[in-house]
């Protein structure tokens, strides 16, 4: 048999293995998952945010979480999932996904590091949303695949890289954040390490493009922070693989090494060029100094026993949520992980252990405390987050891959070296030293598990108030207990496979069991309960049969000889293996059969009717929504236009804007009224739309979407802390305020009624501050019709014309007041949190029988701006009737010298926005006179014929020369063209686009091509030529070595022959 033929069955062999293995990764995230796999169940978080409705899919009726099953779904499910669905759109559109013109005022999409736009695995999106968990499974199974494969080439056995593989894949890292976007990153790095590994030790051109292709996926998997650290352990594990090279190797490999990077940046330069234009014109929603965020050292604990203190994003005490934050851990491994790590570390003088493999474990574990102790900010590692770029980075997060992936890289290592079958004593000695570890850390914790509390995020578990210390207590000495007999039994089968290797692949399967069991669920604390009881009991029954085969086969206890005789036909680890299938299978049904946990597979992107309202009478006007229905990034896959964003970045200049003119207290990363969380001691979002409506009409919001909340009243009302009783005829409660509304027609005050049935009538007295007879009201309400507490009641007079910015008082008096008949003013006391807010929207006091009072009345007050056009269950639809065009001609403008100059002027009351633009610079100056000679207002119009991401055509008449404005953002890389001829584009208003157009009709034409997208587009090209060269003369000189080759043995042979 030739050595080409060795060579071709050897290749055949080795797929063989891979292809084995690929499954067998397959069938262990079928079994970890098998509720969502086999059952109808979904890890879309799609399915758990909100988005057509305030909690997720709409006309869903299946089951409900209990508990979060990952950790910051929204973010996945609101902001990133729903941008995939929109870049899907665009590519079957047959459109790069550019410019996204559904959120702001428009803004990059592709250039958005947010949303991960060319990730390769994100492209399955285009299968319909109930089939989203196979992207989110796959890249499990991928990170299982390259784990598995980079182990290999460090020559371990398959079993240990079997090991290695799982421990990655299903830990906290993965699971804990299954659906966010930087797992397109993590899940690539045990392949860029492989690629690494190829450069140093060989010389191939395919090295070269096996780094390329792998330092492209990184990129192109867009997390910027993920991919910092994970370039930054590349580099470390670089500098550890070429340590004692000869200088001549080490020169030709740093090189290798430099084009391969160069070439890999190259390769994605098509998507990095525009990413640097945005970073230079965005506004970063990460404030500086996060890098120095870190862990108090009471969370370690979770690292090894994730639900110490309790279910994902549930805190049993307060206490516990002072001492952790779950928005920041970034995972686990599980006791076997710690178990095999400390096998692995522990010197062995009396067998022989491959030493390369020895400095492979150390240089990872080496690793993986480097980032523990920067997760926990211990000195000296916590000064780098001083260090530009590093600054920005959420560390405690994602350094948890990081760790993670070094924890299972030395754990392989301490699977490998159990099959060398090292001492006894080894294999107690780190036994020990795992529960001496979880030991130290939980008696850390212990303090916080015993304050009292009562578990949240949870409808099951905010019926069982926990009112006794011990029930925390017990709680986390539960999860104690699990790891102890998760850390027992792997000793026991340590040691059993000493004596039979046989034991090996339940030694596998137990640590598949422990992984599998910490996945979470989102079933309520009973379901999680009854899964520990599953895992407890197959931990006891591997236990029994373990030392039953143990004293059987010594002869010791004959009661076991029967129980021993009775599988020798089905052999020891067949029956372990059978109890942890069972086990497997036992979770997975108590999971899929909950009332409560992972819901089921639906269409999140289900039309709901006023979405269908909104599509026939919006045209190219812009929507805004309160109460989490319809966020942004939702809008955009209905093809509706929303104001508001959801992104870690947004265009500096609209993030500006925004701050100053639309919502002071919007958050850094959410422009989208009083979703999620807003600044701190900011006006709420009602009184931001009443006090900036001009803003919302000019930028073309015509209308509002709510679930409950009327944007007529503001400010909002919170409750108030304290009631001020009307118990006696002679008693005046008194407000002073200024309004923040127009033609002022009602306010709501929370009055409350001692929770009985009074009768007489409320006065309402209303008069403006200095007294002018014109804007006197009075309102008399019968007492009968008061709520108790809530909702607030309504006082309706004649509107009061010209009233923003108006200073009023107003009184209420109870003529029929007396003890059993009395009316409760709710206030805001000088202790409330609401309290500076509402003297800085209404900058009013609270006086009772004339004299202050301290704090402020429970009021609100409304103009009825907004007209409520559409309602039913799901919302509430009210339309802007002053809203602007989203194009239109003005034929006076301003030159403003900054952005800031240009706000001022825009926010001068004066200004009139629809008559009047302000220019970042000069026009020439023959449009200046053409302009200066026409009158304010004439009959010039413009309308959108075409509308577009990347392309918007104006069909305009301009009556006498102007200033056509598009209220769509000013970027680099937008061109206009009037009439076909290229046209200067100005930053108008400080935000959005103009254009000059001289007297007549014209056709107008904005598109969008950046010059950095073409540059890249081109160096990405070029890359590929380059590598696709290097590839065929590295094939070429192959061809040319095996002629040489051949030519000397015939050379040889031929003088042999004479």
């Amino acid at each position: 048999m030739t050595k080409r033929a060795l060579a071709g069955i050897f290749s055949i062999l080795h797929s063989r293995e891979y292809l084995t293995i690929s499954v067998a990764l397959a069938i262990v995230i079928a079994l970890s998952y098998g509720n969502v796999v086999f059952m109808g169940y979904t890890l879309s978080p799609a399915s758990l945010s909100a988005g057509v409705t305030p909690t997720g899919p709409y006309d869903y009726s299946g089951r409900n979480i209990a508990t979060l099953p990952t950790i910051d779904p929204a973010a996945a499910g609101t902001q990133n999932h729903p941008m995939h669905k929109l870049v899907i759109q665009y590519f079957l559109s047959g459109k790069w996904p550019l410019w996204n013109p559904y959120q702001a005022a428009g803004t990059p999409l592709a250039a958005d590091t947010v949303f991960s736009a060319y990730a390769p695995v994100n492209l399955l999106h285009f299968l319909p949303s109930e089939l989203w968990d196979i992207p989110i499974l796959l890249r499990l199974w991928l990170a299982g695949l390259f784990t598995y494969v980079f182990l290999k080439n460090h020559k371990t056995s398959k079993e240990s890289a079997f090991v290695g593989a799982v421990l990655y894949m299903l830990s906290g890292a993965f699971t804990w954040y299954i659906s966010m976007d930087h797992l397109n990153v993590i899940m690539l790095t045990p392949l860029l390490l492989l690629a690494v590994d190829r450069l140093v030790m060989g010389k191939k051109a395919s090295d070269i493009c096996l780094a390329s292709f792998a330092i492209m996926l990184s990129l192109l998997g867009a997390h910027i922070e993920s991919i910092i650290l994970q370039f930054i352990l590349v580099l470390f594990y670089y500098v550890f693989r070429v340590i004692g090279t000869n200088a001549k190797f080490l020169l030709a490999r740093t090189l290798r090494f430099m084009l391969s990077f160069a070439i890999g940046i190259g390769l994605s330069a098509f998507f990095l060029l525009p990413v640097f234009e945005y970073l230079a014109n965005s506004s970063l929603g990460l404030r500086p100094g996060v890098g120095l965020v870190a862990l108090l050292p009471y969370a370690a604990i979770t690292s090894f026993v994730p639900y110490f203190f309790g279910q994902v994003q549930t805190y049993m005490s307060p206490a516990i949520r002072q001492a952790i934050s779950w928005d920041s851990l970034g995972g686990y491994v599980g006791v076997s992980s710690l178990y095999l790590c400390l096998v692995a570390i522990i010197p062995l003088s009396t067998i022989k252990f491959d030493k390369n493999k020895q400095r492979f474990a150390l240089f990872f574990f080496a690793m993986a405390i480097i980032a523990l102790l920067k997760t926990y900010g211990v000195q000296p590692v916590q000064w780098i987050a001083h260090l530009p770029v590093l600054e920005l980075i959420w560390f405690p997060r994602y350094l948890g891959p990081i760790w993670a992936f070094s924890f299972s890289m030395v754990a392989a290592i301490g699977f490998e070296k159990l099959l060398c079958e090292p001492p006894k004593k080894i294999l107690l000695i780190a036994f020990g030293a795992a529960s001496l570890t979880i030991v130290t850390l939980a008696s850390m914790s212990i303090p916080f598990p015993l304050t009292p509390g009562s578990l949240s995020f949870s409808h099951s578990a905010e019926k069982l108030v926990i009112t006794l210390v011990p029930l925390n207590f017990f709680y986390s000495m539960e999860k104690l207990v699990e790891g102890f007999v998760f850390l027992f039994t792997i000793t026991l089968l340590s040691l059993a496979l000493l004596k039979d290797r046989k034991m090996l692949v339940p030694l596998i399967g137990l640590v598949v069991l422990e992984m599998a069991f910490y996945i979470p669920q989102g079933m309520s604390y009973q379901g999680e309960v009854r899964r520990s009881l599953i895992a407890l009991s197959t931990l006891a029954v591997l236990v029994i049969i373990m030392v039953g085969w143990k004293v059987a086969l010594s002869d010791h206890l004959s009661i076991l000889k029967y129980v021993h005789k009775c599988w020798v036909r089905f052999s020891t680890r067949n029956v372990l293996l059978l109890v942890i299938l069972i086990s497997l299978v036992a979770q997975n049904v108590v999971a899929g059969l909950s009332p409560e946990g992972l819901p089921q597979r639906s269409d999140a992107f289900q039309q709901a009717p006023y979405i269908s309202f909104l599509h026939r009478n919006s045209g190219f006007s812009r929507v805004y929504t309160f109460d989490c229905v319809l966020p942004p990034p939702y809008a955009g896959v209905f093809g509706l236009y929303h104001m508001g964003t959801y992104t870690a970045f947004n265009v500096g200049t609209y993030h500006s804007f925004a701050k100053r003119n639309l919502d002071s207290g919007f958050h850094s990363t959410v422009v989208a009224s009083n979703e999620w969380f807003r600044e701190p001691n900011a006006p709420g979002p009602v009184a931001e739309l009443q006090r900036n409506i001009e803003f919302y009409n000019f930028l073309g919001v015509k209308y509002i979407v709510t679930k409950a909340t009327d944007p007529n009243y503001a400010p909002e009302i919170v409750g108030g802390n304290l009631a001020i009783p009307l118990d006696n005829p002679q008693t005046t409660i008194g407000q002073s305020f200024m309004s923040i509304v127009n033609n002022l027609s009602s306010i709501a005050i929370q009055l409350g009624t001692y929770g009985r049935k009074n009768h007489g009538s409320i006065i309402l007295t209303l008069n403006s501050v200095p007294y002018i007879e014109e804007y006197h009201r009075t309102v008399v309400l019968s007492a009968e019709t008061v709520y108790d507490s809530w909702p607030p009641t309504i006082f309706n007079f004649k509107p009061i014309g010209d009233s923003r910015g108006r200073e009023f008082y107003l009184t209420l008096q109870f003529p029929q007041a007396n003890s059993t008949n009395a009316i409760a003013v709710w206030s805001y006391s000088e202790a409330h949190s609401y309290t500076p807010i509402m003297r800085e929207v209404v900058k009013g006091n609270l006086n009772v029988n004339g004299k202050p009072s301290g704090g402020n009345i429970v009021f609100a007050m409304s103009s009825g701006y907004f007209r409520l056009v559409y309602n039913d269950d799901i919302a509430r639809v009210y339309e802007n009737p002053n809203v602007f065009p989203r194009v239109f001609i003005v034929h006076r403008f301003q030159v403003a010298s900054s952005f800031e100059s240009a706000q001022n002027i825009v926010r001068n009351p004066d200004f009139n926005l629809r008559e009047w633009v302000v220019l970042d610079a000069s026009l020439p100056e023959s449009e200046v006179e053409a302009i200066e000679q026409t009158c304010i207002t004439d009959y010039s119009w413009a309308e959108i014929i075409r509308y577009e991401p990347d392309r918007v055509v104006i069909k305009a008449y301009a009556e006498h020369p102007g200033l056509l404005v598009l209220t769509d953002t000013y970027y680099p890389g937008w061109k206009a063209y009037v009439d076909g001829k290229p046209t200067m584009i100005y930053q108008a208003d400080g935000l959005v686009r103009a254009v000059y157009l001289s007297q007549g009709e014209h056709r107008v034409e904005f598109i969008y091509f950046p010059e950095s997208f073409k540059m890249g587009l081109t160096i990405s090209v070029i890359s590929a030529i380059t590598l696709i060269m290097l590839l065929m003369v590295n094939k070429f000189k192959l061809q040319e070595m095996c002629v040489r080759s051949i030519c000397r043995r015939v050379k040889v042979n031929n003088y042999t022959l004479l």
